[in-house]
């Protein structure tokens, strides 16, 4: 090679472009709604080049040259398509709320695009305490507390919707309390609490204040129902009710296994006054498996409260137990499916769990409509023993509950152990005098 050709080569070598890696896309903001998703563009140019791409929230990496660094994740996705790099977030939550960077591993520069995500959630509140309608006593101070979440962080104030707000109520709107000293009939009326956030979203709730002086009468609240348990089966329509009463009207809500009940397509909530009570229906139609369980009707009226449980089921309900003799077991229970088999079980008086019992099966003779009764003796039982007794009915469903309480019986010793104790006492007695002479002669 001559001197002229090794020139030109390093020349060209020196004079040809190289191509490096750089990214398009621009950074942006952008507002998403919460539950929303949302695409985050990386486009880099040549991306099959030297350097990988990462992504970062913050200063936390979630991928790193397409892997992710946590593997168990699954909220971020990576959407890689020839010069594509995208960040995908499918569930916006409140936390995604951040600075997201895409950048290239290249060590001697930086080369990114910075996206940011505000996550937009409108107001919801609720007001302390959590009743519709409160009954202070007239010289008392009230105190509402209005509980506000959003993002960004809502404002708070309260209006009286009566009119002006009483003269020495006050506010404070960064804790959402609103102080009603010393009230009496000037403060009676409609609280509303409205919280906005800066995107003009607004949620509001409201609460009726009653004061009661001392001249008005006054009575806690009562609950009466005629059922406790109501044997069903998944399809079935009913009704389901309790009767109240209380001065002040006390308010009524019903729950389902500890949670509030809403009126939906399968339960309707009805109410109608009439001798001196008040009854509250719920219309439950096409009953499902999700239906089942306690119903439990409380009222209140800022003076007390009081409840009746109500059981809804397909298998069998509470037994209602009881023993005339201490020799037999008598029990009554419902259900709308055969019984096939009862348990009685049972335990020594005074230990802790019931955990032996004693099986029978289930005969026509028991059944009256969807009332099944029984009499069972009880000489599996050990004699001369206190025992603790309980009960369940089983259908095909399974078993059903025990009895609200369990039943003590004392199983009495036969004819034939009290006269062998009896002959054993007089025998015993008979014995001490040859004892004691024979004590006297040896001594």
């Amino acid at each position: 090679m001559t001197t002229s050709h090794f020139i030109i080569g390093i020349l060209t070598i020196l004079l040809t472009p190289t191509i490096s890696q750089r990214i398009t896309s621009h950074g942006r903001q952008f507002l998403i709604n919460l539950n929303d998703e949302v695409t985050l563009p990386c486009n880099v140019e040549n991306s099959n080049n030297d350097y990988g791409v990462v992504w970062k929230r913050g200063d936390e990496v979630l991928f790193t040259d397409g892997s992710p660094m946590d593997e168990t994740q699954t909220h971020y996705k990576l959407i890689e398509e020839g010069n594509n790099h995208s960040l995908y977030i499918g569930h916006v939550e409140a936390y995604d709320e951040a600075n997201y960077t895409c950048m290239l591993s290249d060590p001697s520069e930086i080369i990114q695009v910075v996206h940011r995500i505000l996550v937009h959630s409108p107001p919801a509140v609720s007001i302390i305490p959590h009743k519709k309608t409160i009954h202070p006593r007239y010289g008392e101070d009230v105190v509402l507390t209005c509980s506000a979440t959003g993002n960004p962080v809502p404002t708070i104030k309260w209006i009286f919707k009566n009119g002006a707000m009483p003269l020495y109520a006050s506010q404070d709107p960064h804790r959402g309390m609103l102080k009603l000293p010393n009230v009496d009939g000037s403060y009676a009326g409609t609280y509303e609490c409205i919280a906005t956030n800066k995107y003009n979203k607004q949620a509001n709730a409201s609460v009726l204040v009653k004061p009661v002086s001392d001249e008005d009468p006054v009575v806690k609240p009562l609950v009466l129902t005629d059922q406790t348990y109501i044997p069903t089966k998944a399809g079935e329509s009913f009704d389901i009710s309790c009767r109240y009463t209380g001065t002040p009207p006390p308010e009524v809500h019903w729950t389902l296994n500890e949670k509030s009940i809403d009126n939906n397509k399968h339960i309707v909530m009805t109410s109608k006054f009439e001798h001196n009570f008040t009854t509250t229906t719920l219309s439950l139609k096409d009953i499902t498996a999700d239906e089942f369980g306690d119903y439990k009707c409380i009222v209140s009226n800022g003076l007390g409260s009081d409840f009746k449980s109500i059981h809804v089921n397909d298998k069998p309900g509470r037994p209602f137990i009881h023993s005339k003799d201490n020799v037999s077991l008598d029990w009554t229970v419902e259900s709308s499916l055969p019984i096939d088999q009862y348990r009685v079980y049972y335990r020594k008086a005074g230990e802790d769990k019931f955990v032996d019992f004693k099986t029978f099966s289930s005969t026509k003779s028991d059944q009256s409509g969807n009332v099944w009764s029984r009499n069972e003796k009880l000489d599996f039982l050990k004699p001369g023993t206190a025992y603790e007794l309980q009960v369940k009915a089983q259908n095909k469903q399974g078993l059903g509950s025990f009895a609200l309480d369990y039943e003590k019986v004392y199983i009495p010793l036969q004819d034939s152990e009290i006269k062998g104790n009896a002959n054993f006492a007089t025998t015993s007695i008979l014995s001490i005098p040859m004892i004691l002479i024979g004590f006297l002669v040896f001594q």
